[in-house]
């Protein structure tokens, strides 16, 4: 706060590279950058006694796992209950934009939720198949569905914006084994 340089450590997990823990020492940088190194050694030593570096290695790793298990779940769903639990208030996204202060509109969560139970619910497809298993193929089968439905160009872009943004998360968490692109 006085403008004076602190100097801080940073402890690694050699193995993954991994930041574990990063430290003030509240030791001020000297010019030299050996008298530095001297005069924070002692610290450092103390910081070492201080951390349980393996405790916190080992619960990165637990949190890891349980993503993985977690990123599994999500990937075996079918198509048709993940993106209903996507668009839930329990789903990540709705809640991560909720952390973050960016909160997605009330209107455009329930228009979506709407165009899921009316529509999207009734093409057999996205219940057979499972998020992992999700292509483009099944996504244009559906569009000739509602077009052979009759449905507007409006209905049609609402409903697939229902699924794209619930697969394109997915995918950019790799939960999609051929990731694609849909087509506007």
């Amino acid at each position: 706060s006085d403008g004076r340089p602190i100097v801080y450590v940073r402890f690694i997990d050699m193995e993954t590279g991994e930041i574990l823990a990063t430290r003030s020492t509240g030791i001020e940088a000297e010019k030299s950058p050996k008298a530095t190194e001297r005069a924070i050694k002692p610290r450092i030593a103390e910081l070492l006694t201080e951390l349980d570096l393996e405790a916190i290695a080992a619960a990165r790793n637990r949190a890891n796992e349980a993503d993985l298990a977690d990123d599994e779940r999500l990937a075996t769903m079918t198509i048709l209950d993940f993106i209903s639990w996507f668009w839930s208030d329990s789903g990540y996204y709705i809640l991560e934009r909720k952390d973050a202060g960016r909160p997605l509109s009330r209107e455009y969560v329930d228009t979506s939720r709407s165009y899921i139970r009316t529509t999207v619910k009734t093409f057999p497809d996205f219940s057979l198949t499972t998020v992992r298993e999700a292509r483009l193929s099944i996504m244009e089968a559906f569009v000739r569905k509602l077009r052979r439905a009759g449905k507007s160009r409006d209905v049609i872009k609402r409903n697939i914006d229902a699924i794209r943004t619930p697969l394109n998360w997915a995918q950019s968490r790799g939960l999609v084994e051929k990731p694609f692109d849909f087509k506007s």
